[in-house]
């Protein structure tokens, strides 16, 4: 988990996960991580 905030866990991945995280951990990919923190 690289972002922790809060009960916000957070997960950025440079390539395709191969890992299996809590269900509680949003994954984002390198793409996905500009539009998610300009959402926020």
């Amino acid at each position: 988990i690289d972002i922790l905030a809060g009960d916000l866990k957070i997960e950025v991945k440079a390539g395709k996960s191969h890992r299996k995280y809590p269900r509680n951990v949003l994954i984002l990919d390198e793409e996905d991580l500009p539009r998610f923190l300009m959402e926020m």
